[in-house]
């Protein structure tokens, strides 16, 4: 364990299911106001929890499309600047989701200050169309959902390879 805070890190490509999972997780959970952390682009809430302590979310907790995806595209120094300070801010767990902070760089640099837990969503992508296409909201292109898929897939691989531990599900296995 690197650390005494506990951290969660969900991955997988658009509609396998991120959000789904990240709202069950935090069930019991009171989010304070959406917040900026850092000097500028690394923003988040804060989480308490009667019996879990505190937290801290990573990017927007929002009714659609929450997660790190909210955060600027070049949110990543500061996102590792905020991770200096977080054995400081005695929080007992920090939560994400998305593809914005899901790079190797900012998940090991989370790894060493944390006890890190990597959820890889795995999902079929004709499945993974239908569902986005029931939820609504804005259309992605197959192009783009391809590139987020090899992304999260990779994260995952880079993951395992630097010794985070990473569990690999599909939607079916979490019902």
């Amino acid at each position: 364990m690197a650390g005494l805070t506990k951290a969660l890190y969900i991955v997988g490509g658009p509609g396998s299911g991120k959000s789904t999972l990240m709202a069950e997780t935090l069930q019991g959970w009171t989010a304070g106001p959406y917040t900026r952390w850092t000097a500028k682009e690394m923003m988040g809430h804060t989480l308490t929890h009667p019996e879990k302590g505190t937290g801290a979310y990573l990017g927007h907790l929002r009714p659609e499309y929450p997660g790190t995806d909210a955060l600027s595209l070049s949110v990543a120094p500061q996102a590792l600047l905020w991770l200096e300070s977080l054995p400081l801010l005695g929080l007992d767990w920090v939560f994400g989701e998305g593809t914005r902070l899901s790079h190797p760089a900012f998940l090991q640099a989370l790894h060493k200050v944390t006890d890190l837990t990597v959820v890889h969503l795995k999902l079929d992508p004709e499945e993974a169309a239908r569902r986005r296409e029931a939820r609504g909201g804005k259309l992605l292109s197959d192009q783009y959902c391809k590139i987020a898929t090899s992304k999260a897939d990779n994260a995952a691989q880079a993951c395992r390879e630097a010794g985070i531990r990473v569990l690999s599900w599909t939607p079916e296995s979490l019902i």
